[in-house]
């Protein structure tokens, strides 16, 4: 059976995204995307799971630092899982008059219209993930925004999504120890960049890119550390790896950076689920 780890606890929607990844496995639940990684590296865990871009709040900056700075794993699989956020309070309390609410700060923002017309005097407490959120509820009036899927004998959720975008998903990767093989037949491959210090040096690298014939289907950026008024890119294009043509243009991508990364290449899902 493998073991893949997770920001949890159970019921987090890095849970859920485990569970699709890899049905039946043993999970393990860790509290920060750090020690995620740290599972990995270590051997603890044969796979983790993390949740690289929201279609409301954008990339998710650590997860991509994360992939950029550990050396030896690579992305090799990608789901999007649907999110449905709902109002909990405990099963004896009321949705009517609620001081504070808990959850993940992506969630509190998601649902930041619901909470502003219904409740705009109760505190937001921020918490490490939506279902963490549930253990800091100590009285009747506190309330926390958790996934629709959770299932919690102590709680009761709010009728419907609350957030104020219905229709919000969010992409996962799942990640392995050692590097890309050379024959991984995939649908997207992802990598980083550093263009080099000159006239038109990120054009020339998104140049050979599209002259190699790869749609480009993201690119964010994000400070090199240490290195002031210097971006990396986060760079996805559809790209078979396996294809010899994509590795030509990968080193073409190489000889116009200062620095280069092939942070995975990967099968996606289209389903959104």
């Amino acid at each position: 059976m493998c073991r893949i780890a997770y920001l949890g606890p159970n019921g987090s929607y890095s849970s859920v995204a485990a569970e699709k990844f890899c049905f039946g496995c043993e999970k393990t639940a860790c509290s920060s995307f750090k020690l995620v990684m740290d599972a990995l590296v270590s051997g603890k865990c044969d796979y983790a799971v993390f949740p690289v871009e929201n279609s409301v709040n954008g990339s998710v900056n650590q997860v991509m630092d994360l992939l950029q700075s550990t050396e030896n794993v690579t992305t090799f699989k990608e789901i999007t899982v649907k999110i449905d956020h709902r109002l909990a309070v405990l099963k004896e309390g009321s949705f009517v008059n609620v001081s504070r609410i808990f959850s993940h700060p992506q969630a509190l923002e998601q649902c930041g219209d619901f909470i502003m017309k219904n409740y705009p005097n109760a505190a937001l407490v921020s918490s490490e993930s939506t279902a963490a959120s549930i253990e800091r509820l100590n009285g009747l009036t506190d309330a926390c925004i958790i996934g629709a899927h959770v299932k919690d004998a102590r709680l009761k959720l709010y009728p419907r999504n609350i957030a104020d975008v219905t229709d919000i998903f969010t992409t996962f990767l799942l990640v392995r120890n050692g590097e890309t093989e050379e024959n991984f037949s995939s649908d997207k491959i992802y990598f980083s960049a550093v263009c080099r210090h000159e006239t038109g040096g990120l054009l020339k690298l998104l140049k050979t890119v599209a002259d190699g014939g790869l749609n480009m289907t993201k690119i964010q950026s994000r400070p090199v550390k240490g290195k002031a008024g210097e971006e990396r890119f986060f760079i996805e294009a559809e790209a078979d790896y396996s294809c010899e043509r994509v590795k030509e243009v990968i080193a073409g991508i190489k000889e116009n950076s200062l620095d280069f990364k092939l942070l995975g290449a990967y099968k996606s899902s289209d389903n959104k689920q």
